[in-house]
Order: C-alpha cells, then structure tokens, then sequence
C-alpha cells in the first residue's frame, strides 16, 4: 500500500529534516516492493504513484516544488 508522505508546511526540528531527506529513498523502495509483489513495470509504477525527484532545501525543508501546486491538479499528471 502507498502512503502520501508528509511534506508539512514547516520543518524547523533535525526530526523533521531527517524525515524530509529519507523520503525520497522510502519512496523508491516502496515503488520497487510493488514492482516486485504484482509484476509491475517499475517506470510504470513510478509514473502512476507521482513519485518525482522533489527539491528539497534543506534550510527550509518544507518548502518543495511539490508543495507550490494543490495535490488535486497534480492528482492526474
């Protein structure tokens, strides 16, 4: 099952930073598992999730490209 991450508005504690920087790693892991379990095409599945390489600044780690768009225009990309 995929689970939307938290992008949060604010990230100031390290928790918060650390959290934001895994994702893109949790991401990719959780996309490969349903590659593997349904026969998937792993591009396919990248694609469909919305997984994307999001900007994240460090300094201000909730503020990504992902975040400057409502998640319903980008419910169908």
């Amino acid at each position: 099952m995929l689970r939307h991450p938290w992008r949060g508005p604010e990230a100031s504690c390290e928790a918060a930073k650390a959290y934001l920087r895994a994702l893109p790693e949790r991401a990719e892991t959780q996309a490969q598992t349903l590659a593997d379990l349904t026969g998937w095409d792993i591009e396919k599945v990248r694609r469909r999730a919305g997984y994307v390489v999001i900007d994240v600044d460090l300094a201000n780690p909730g503020d990504t490209k992902a975040n400057k768009e409502p998640w319903w225009k980008r419910l169908w990309q």
